[in-house]
């Protein structure tokens, strides 16, 4: 499990999703399925099985739209949100950047990253 050291010599966790278009995820990395299980917990209870967390659902919802503009537009612009998730013990910096496809809007990507950080 990728972890680096914090400030008060713990390790943090750091995790890495890519979405299709569509949402589908095409690559998650094991701190990232366990970041995603956990924000899913903290934000739907024990229930939420393997659906996409509220807070990533957002992003999501904000980077696609651009990911389209910027398919059209020819210039080249950098897409990013991210968002900081309150969690009881520990909260998660959640970012996106999207990768526009200039070829096929269907075909671009959003890359999540997620750095646990801990709760002050």
């Amino acid at each position: 499990m990728p972890a680096v050291p914090s400030a008060d010599g713990g390790q943090v966790n750091s995790g890495i999703v890519v979405f299709s278009s569509t949402r589908k995820a095409l690559y998650v990395n094991e701190a990232g399925q366990q970041l995603l299980r956990q924000l899913n917990r903290n934000e739907n209870g024990q229930s939420a099985g393997s659906a996409i967390p509220r807070s990533v659902n957002h992003l999501l919802d904000e980077m696609l739209p651009l990911l389209q503009v910027g398919c059209a537009d020819r210039g080249w612009k950098q897409l990013e949100a991210k968002r900081l998730v309150i969690a009881p013990d520990r909260s998660v910096m959640v970012r996106t950047f999207g990768i526009p496809d200039r070829l096929d809007v269907k075909r671009s990507l959003v890359v999540l990253t997620m750095q646990e950080t801990q709760a002050s």
